[in-house]
């Protein structure tokens, strides 16, 4: 994790920085660049990918197992939130392709238990109901029975349908 800050900090100095207002006569302070960093860092999605915003807990008044959604309907409700935002404001994502391809850690195509785990956490969601959140959608929307969500059974939960 280190080496990986670190590898980015340099090419944040590189490129981002020696770009910007903060380089003052060739020289920059620790301070300044530090801040400058902690922001590039802070909205970055690994490769390539950049979160716009993040999303808020998906509208849920607690964080228990209780408050989980118990219905399809109820989780494209989560989705939702997750991608518009809460109260017609904006979320982190621009559409569900969006939310797809910012999970999709390794590339496959399909978003693991794992990677809905993440998704859920990222929005917000304590880590034990991420993944009862993660573990609804395979019940629910894994019509493949692979144990992965492929990009048309997210769609589907995004849009609320089979």
């Amino acid at each position: 994790m280190f080496i990986k800050q670190l590898v980015l900090a340099i090419a944040l100095f590189q490129g981002k920085v020696c770009n910007s207002k903060l380089l003052k006569d060739g020289v920059i302070s620790f301070e300044e660049f530090m801040g400058a960093f902690d922001d590039f860092n802070s909205n970055f999605r690994g490769d390539g990918r950049k979160l716009q915003r993040r999303p808020e807990g998906g509208g849920f008044k607690d964080d228990s197992a209780e408050s989980a959604p118990k219905t399809p309907d109820e989780m494209k409700a989560v989705i939702s939130g997750i991608i518009k935002g809460k109260d017609g404001g904006k979320g982190g994502y621009e559409s569900c392709e969006a939310l797809f391809k910012a999970f999709d850690y390794d590339n496959s195509g399909t978003l693991s238990f794992e990677e809905l785990s993440a998704l859920f956490h990222d929005a917000g969601f304590s880590a034990s109901l991420s993944a009862l959140l993660a573990q609804s959608m395979l019940d629910w929307y894994d019509k493949s029975d692979d144990s992965h969500l492929s990009y048309p059974e997210l769609e589907a939960a995004c849009k609320g349908g089979e």
